[in-house]
């Protein structure tokens, strides 16, 4: 009798610990089946943050990009607009230069001909008839002419000269005032393509960062 129960006891034993060993094993399998299920919200989770800072990222880079293109554009724009007014500029100059040569052909041109009328008149005393008379009388005629013509020319070449003096004045006021502008522009770009450059460079290394947290076909689709 004393055999027979201390053998069920021990069957009975043996089941218990059975059933908690498969209750163990259950709780275990819950336990894991649970840790996948964090796992996978986690890593779930830590993509769409990088891609969302990826994404951050990737627009503070075009607005870095903005800032840095347009100054450019503005500072060529000044160029050509400087180009264009210094263009103008020698050609008024030059203009005024030719002008100037000119009137002084044409003071040379005058004091020629007074010469020569002098020299004519002189000969007009020595004439020995009425032919030689009226030769050195055309000819004075002629010089005469020829001064006033000079005369008249160099009034006309004046008063462009100083039309364009007047002209010169004022494209060097509009070219000084916008070279001083392109200067300020220049400085400008200088300083932000230094500061962008950093910003830049700082921000293209945080991509190559946050890259390799994100699944590769998400990345790849992201990039397109």
């Amino acid at each position: 009798m004393t055999a027979t129960k201390q053998t069920k006891t021990t069957k009975e034993t043996n089941e218990m610990l059975n059933k908690e060993a498969n209750i163990v094993a259950e709780t275990s399998s819950v336990a894991n089946t649970m840790n996948d299920d964090v796992n996978a919200d986690n890593t779930v989770l830590n993509t769409l943050v990088s891609l969302y800072k990826l994404q951050s990222i990737h627009s503070q880079i075009d607005k870095v990009r903005t800032i840095r293109g347009e100054l450019p554009l503005e500072v060529t724009d000044l160029e050509d607009v400087c180009l264009g007014l210094q263009t103008r500029l020698d050609k008024y100059k030059e203009k005024v230069f030719d002008l100037n040569k000119q009137v002084e052909q044409n003071k040379e041109n005058i004091r020629n001909s007074q010469a020569l009328v002098a020299k004519y008149k002189e000969q007009l005393n020595n004439v020995r008839n009425n032919r030689e008379f009226d030769a050195l009388s055309k000819e004075i005629e002629y010089e005469e002419l020829d001064m006033q013509l000079c005369e008249k020319r160099n009034k006309e070449h004046l008063v462009k000269i100083t039309e364009k003096q007047t002209e010169i004045v004022d494209l060097e006021t509009e070219l000084s005032n916008y070279q001083k502008e392109l200067e300020i522009k220049r400085l400008e770009l200088q300083a932000i393509v230094a500061e962008t450059e950093k910003d830049e460079t700082h921000l293209l290394q945080m991509i190559t960062d946050f890259e390799p947290k994100v699944e590769p076909r998400m990345l790849s689709a992201f990039n397109r």
